[in-house]
């Protein structure tokens, strides 16, 4: 009896067969599975960027294993795969392997079960690119009065979170792929992060960290702690528990080994923004 497609080429591979490093494996099984393996990624990578990552992972071993059984199939040993290590050829000569013909051969059909998967995910798909992207997307350009001018698509920092009374959505995020990359990788870079008010995928700028470069109150909190201003960027944002209409928020500066903090406010509708330092046990207490 034949297997349906998505049961050879997709479940058999990754259940029955996880750490499965015996028997043999069909060149068209083989590439059968590595078509679908890329097509599990596309479409976790869609849903966001810490599932496609816990995705990979699981799928490493059965990976691994498949091409081990695809070497079997040929004929040669399991530890042939080491050859992909060797500088230049090596890569070539595993994917030779790879492709060479073998003894195993498998039929499978399509099923109702094989079509109602491949609607679901099509509908996954479409319903993503409607409702919004991942993670990585940007947002559209807005279009405000000159004096509310965004120059350039956002990148999201973090998940948007409401004000107090819960009448606006705010999040941080940057006009610069590489602060983006930068900030996702943990590291907190030197450039602009603009605190913005959230409405579906567009974006309105608040307050930036260049405004606050600009500000004489900064620049002397600075000079008192002898630290250069471009090193800070906006860190983290809460709503303040007082006013619905301010956002708190600190500034972070990598390789800083000073006991205050520097944190501030700002007007959601005005902009207008205060900074100050404080002993960083206090702004713990504060918070707690």
């Amino acid at each position: 009896m034949k297997k349906s497609f998505f049961s050879l080429n997709l479940f058999e591979p990754v259940f029955k067969h996880y750490a499965d490093f015996k028997g043999c494996m069909g060149r068209k099984n083989y590439w059968l599975f590595v078509l679908c393996c890329y097509l599990v990624q596309f479409v976790t990578i869609s849903i966001n960027l810490w599932v496609y990552g816990l995705v990979c992972l699981a799928l490493f071993i059965p990976s691994l294993s498949a091409v081990v059984r695809r070497l079997h199939d040929v004929g040669k040993s399991g530890k042939w795969i080491f050859i992909f290590f060797v500088p230049v050829i090596g890569s070539f000569w595993l994917l030779f392997l790879l492709c060479k013909r073998g003894k195993e051969k498998v039929q499978y059909t399509w099923s109702l079960s094989d079509w109602l998967i491949v609607v679901g995910v099509v509908i996954l798909i479409g319903a993503k690119l409607l409702l919004g992207g991942g993670d990585n997307e940007t947002t559209d350009v807005l279009s405000f009065d000159s004096t509310e001018v965004v120059s350039a698509d956002y990148y999201p920092i973090n998940i948007p979170c409401k004000n107090a009374d819960g009448s606006a959505m705010i999040a941080l995020a940057t006009d610069d792929p590489e602060i983006y990359k930068a900030v996702k990788e943990g590291y907190i870079p030197e450039g602009n992060i603009s605190i913005v008010e959230v409405k579906g995928k567009k974006y309105r700028k608040i307050l930036s960290t260049i405004d606050i470069w600009a500000s004489k109150e900064f620049r002397q909190i600075c000079e008192e702690l002898r630290v250069s201003f471009r090193g800070f960027i906006i860190n983290t944002i809460s709503p303040d528990k007082d006013d619905a209409d301010l956002i708190d928020f600190t500034l972070g500066c990598n390789g800083l080994d000073i006991d205050d903090i520097i944190v501030g406010t700002v007007d959601i509708r005005t902009g207008e923004f205060a900074v100050f330092k404080m002993p960083y046990n206090l702004y713990q207490e504060i918070k707690n």
